[in-house]
């Protein structure tokens, strides 16, 4: 009698793990879900539209700043310039707390091995090192995968202090 009890609570055990995503969905559906709450999180924290003499990047470039408390996949997200001029993000992931720097320039992709990590990654619209896309001053929008605004801000042709 033991055993039969046993088997039936082992059953109702597997059987309650398998029904805990409604609808069919499994747990990807889940981390997909939390990754797009997150993704408001993403956000641009500082707008350096000249090449001039920083300690942290002499090109024009944007920083991207992860704020949420989770990971975002940013591949598909979209920088808009907004004069017609707009760069995919690549594939990677951002860690909460991690930075992306998108350099107008051509250049090298790397990561800063800190924690938590600094990304740099090159637009690549021009291969010389006075390529401008932000002119004078403007608007610069991140895009989600679905078109949607997620953070805008505004800049003008000064030295942002954020800029490094």
């Amino acid at each position: 009698m033991k055993r039969r009890t046993l088997l039936i609570a082992g059953v109702g055990l597997s059987a309650g793990c398998v029904g805990t995503y409604p609808n069919g969905s499994d747990n990807a559906d889940t981390e997909e879900k939390q990754n797009g709450d997150c993704e408001d999180g993403l956000i641009i924290d500082d707008i350096c539209p000249r090449e001039v003499d920083r300690d942290y990047i002499d090109y024009e470039y944007i920083d991207l700043l992860n704020t949420s408390n989770c990971s975002i996949q940013v591949e598909g997200f979209v920088v808009d310039y907004g004069n017609g001029i707009e760069y995919e993000l690549p594939q990677l992931e951002l860690i909460s707390g991690a930075r992306l720097a998108v350099l107008s320039r051509d250049g090298e992709n790397t990561t800063l091995e800190m924690h938590p990590p600094a990304h740099i990654r090159s637009a690549a619209f021009d291969d010389t090192n006075e390529t401008s896309v932000m002119n004078g001053s403007g608007e610069v929008r991140i895009l989600n995968r679905q078109g949607d605004t997620i953070d805008e801000r505004s800049y003008d042709e000064g030295n942002p202090e954020g800029c490094r």
